[in-house]
């Protein structure tokens, strides 16, 4: 029988569409599964039949590609399972470095208009407002880089500054502040810091104090 006579199992075509499907990441391990187990009994069949049965090329395709969901997605899977925390704990620590720094700029500009107005300002928007604003006026808008900043003056010569994660920002936990102490805090209990006496109350970041 001619080759152009032979019947196309359908059993390979299957098995080569599957081990196409089974390279989805997730949920391709399962396809890949079928496709390997199919693809070995179509090849069997073809192979105690090669007169009538065709299709020995696509039942090798599906066996190659659901042995490389079944043995490489797993593989993939272990490894994003490690890189994505990994990623988010990075991204978090970023936003955490930036807002220390904020703060720090925040601390020292509030020293700078005490020193020229004669008391410390009453919020942030009075640091960035004027000809020569003492922080950028991106500082004071309700959300900046996953933090939102406030500054509460207590009197003429007392204030703090917190920091508190944004609502949307999901990767960013932990509020930090600063009072004219210029030191600057965590709460590492990932609570909302309120006031300035709970800024006060929060052991003293080691890194904040240089």
């Amino acid at each position: 029988m001619s080759e152009t006579q032979k019947r196309t199992l359908t059993m390979a075509v299957v098995s080569l569409i599957l081990g196409i499907i089974g390279l989805i990441p997730l949920i391709g391990i399962l396809f890949g599964l079928i496709a390997l187990i199919l693809g070995v009994v179509a090849l069997v069949k073809i192979s105690r039949n090669q007169e009538t049965l065709k299709g020995k090329g696509m039942a090798i395709a599906g066996i190659v590609m659901g042995s490389l969901s079944v043995v490489l997605l797993p593989i993939l899977a272990i490894l994003a399972a490690i890189i994505i925390p990994n990623l988010f704990r990075a991204k978090e620590q970023a936003s955490m470095a930036y807002a220390t720094s904020a703060l720090k700029t925040i601390s020292a500009a509030a020293e700078s208009y005490r020193v020229d107005k004669g008391s410390y300002p009453a919020s942030l928007k009075d640091l960035a407002d004027g000809s020569a604003p003492y922080i950028p006026e991106s500082m004071a808008a309700d959300s900046y880089n996953g933090y939102g900043f406030w500054l509460v003056k207590e009197n003429e010569n007392s204030y703090c500054a917190i920091a508190t994660p944004n609502a949307r920002a999901s990767l960013v936990k932990r509020s930090l502040c600063v009072t004219q102490d210029g030191v600057v805090r965590i709460d590492f209990s990932e609570s909302k810091i309120n006031d300035c006496d709970a800024c006060r109350a929060l052991a003293e970041n080691s890194s904040g104090s240089d």
